[in-house]
């Protein structure tokens, strides 16, 4: 039986480096500071290590740099997870990233598989979205949140195997609440 491939969506704003950052987890050969053209939409396929173990393949949609919230839908609806990236150099990405947020909700609903994923963390003196409001932000809406620099491609497979890991092994929040099986009854064999 062939593996399953899962798909895995990454949205945010135009040039909060989307595309940068996965041309640098997949092949590592992206140059920080390179001039970058806006993605119209590409696909990158590889393995990803989960926290389980295990690769799983994994088709990543690099969005199209001019999103809105409207042709993001498409794009939530055909996927297995989310990456939502905003730039901390822009405050508007991070607020839509927020959009984004309350899109997936109501399209997939709070258990899909998603993280918040802030970029550009190298131009310290240019830094606009304060960490602390993002950690609370992510928190009160129970999402994971991670910070990277692209020329750190170590920093970036921390994320994707954590996203990948709920695509491919799926617990509800009721599942987690309870404490998983260590809650449960002992079952008659």
């Amino acid at each position: 039986m062939p593996q399953k491939t899962y798909k895995l969506v990454v949205l945010g704003q135009s040039s909060v480096g989307k595309t940068s950052i996965l041309e640098q987890l997949v092949t590592g050969r992206h140059v920080v500071g390179s001039a970058m053209m806006p993605s119209v939409e590409d696909i990158y396929e590889c393995w990803v290590e989960t926290e389980k173990g295990p690769k799983e393949r994994i088709q990543i949609v690099d969005t199209p740099g001019k999103l809105s919230v409207a042709l993001a839908k498409h794009y939530i609806l055909m996927a297995d997870g989310a990456v939502l990236v905003y730039s901390v150099t822009a405050k508007e990405s991070f607020d839509f990233v927020v959009q984004l947020r309350k899109e997936l909700d109501l399209q997939r609903g709070k258990d899909f598989p998603l993280l918040v994923l802030g970029t550009k963390t190298d131009l310290v003196s240019e830094r606009v979205v304060d960490n602390v409001s993002t950690a609370h932000w992510s928190r009160m809406h129970n999402v994971r949140q991670f910070e990277v620099s692209v020329g750190e491609r170590e920093s970036l497979r921390e994320p994707f195997r954590y996203v990948v890991t709920r695509m491919a092994y799926p617990m509800s929040r009721k599942f987690l609440s309870t404490g998983g099986l260590r809650n449960q009854p002992d079952r008659q064999r």
